[in-house]
């Protein structure tokens, strides 16, 4: 076995591994972009190559979502290939660049299988959140089954609960001063009111509306605003498309503001975007939720959403 640093030529493979243990829908390009913009940033990856293949991959550095003097800490081993050393080979060889810049914490997203969380554990990581993912099979998604609420042409408005309508951003911001900004701090006050939301730094204003408007999987119809009739959003939903060929969607946040939760509206949000999805020609919608989140796993639940995956994210004192 060879530990490396990864390069150019690596992509293809490294991509296919990542695939392999997470179905994250990566593709080359995304993975080539991904790798530019951090190009002269703090951060590595290293690749552990048995017989010409790429068997494994740890990557660490800087993440913009954590906060200031954390360090993020992944690695992967191929499924068939685990128990072998591998894994251990990998993170011992990231400590040489960890000195170099010493960290607060380092952290980790792993699956919830206990082999791998087991793994994490014994080199002093512990459990911040366990995130359970979940699927929208769409072919049998029925939009008319959940009657709070009564579509409107192709989906650009709904009628939903006490006055308050559903709208996408892409309709809305038509009619909405400032609206790109208004976008942000609704996502991040609702965030920090999630059980996880917390945990996180919030970014610049503009590096997040990079990613929420204009990635490669950014998709503004999508994005969907529960909003009172004196024009206040008070909930959101944020949806965007995998950029490879599985037709797939993916729902970042669903959130209501306190004064207006017990209506329906989460619901009714999720219902809608999965609606759009549809009519997109999506076949199915993923999303992440803390395992502690009750209210809105009981909102997947009614919709039909199957637990699939499962992650758990740690951390750990970097020279503990």
């Amino acid at each position: 076995m060879q530990i490396r640093p990864q390069t150019e030529a690596d992509y293809v493979a490294a991509v296919a591994l990542i695939n392999t243990v997470f179905d994250e829908g990566m593709t080359v390009e995304n993975y080539a972009r991904e790798a530019e913009r951090k190009a002269g940033q703090a951060f590595t990856v290293l690749l552990a190559e048995v017989d010409g293949q790429i068997v494994g991959r740890a990557a660490g550095g800087i993440d913009p979502r954590l906060p200031r003097g954390e360090m993020a800490c992944q690695v992967t081993v191929h499924p068939s290939l685990r128990r072998q050393g591998i894994g251990r080979a990998l993170f011992d060889a990231l400590q040489g660049f960890y000195a170099e810049h010493n960290p607060s914490n380092l952290r980790a997203t792993v699956s919830d299988e206990p082999e791998v969380a087991g793994w994490a554990e014994r080199r002093g990581f512990r459990t911040m959140h366990h995130n359970l993912e979940n699927w929208l099979d769409l072919t049998t998604f029925d939009p008319a089954a959940f009657g709070a609420f009564e579509v409107i042409g192709t989906g650009e408005a709904v009628k939903a609960a006490k006055g308050v309508r559903l709208s996408s951003f892409a309709a809305e911001r038509e009619q909405t001063a400032k609206a790109e900004s208004k976008l942000y701090r609704l996502y991040h006050d609702l965030l920090n009111d999630t059980p996880d939301g917390g945990d996180w730094a919030t970014p610049p204003e503009e590096n997040w509306l990079k990613w929420a408007l204009q990635s490669p999987g950014s998709w503004p119809e999508g994005i969907w605003l529960a909003v009172t009739p004196a024009g206040k959003w008070v909930g959101l939903t944020l949806m965007q498309r995998y950029t490879d060929e599985s037709r797939r969607g993916h729902i970042f946040m669903t959130g209501v503001k306190r004064a207006y939760r017990g209506r329906g509206l989460a619901t009714a949000l999720k219902v809608v975007a999965a609606a759009r999805a549809k009519e997109a020609g999506l076949v199915g919608l993923t999303t992440l939720n803390d395992a502690s989140n009750k209210q809105i796993l009981a909102v997947n639940h009614r919709l039909g959403f199957q637990k699939r995956a499962g992650f758990y994210r740690l951390i750990k004192p970097w020279n503990a």
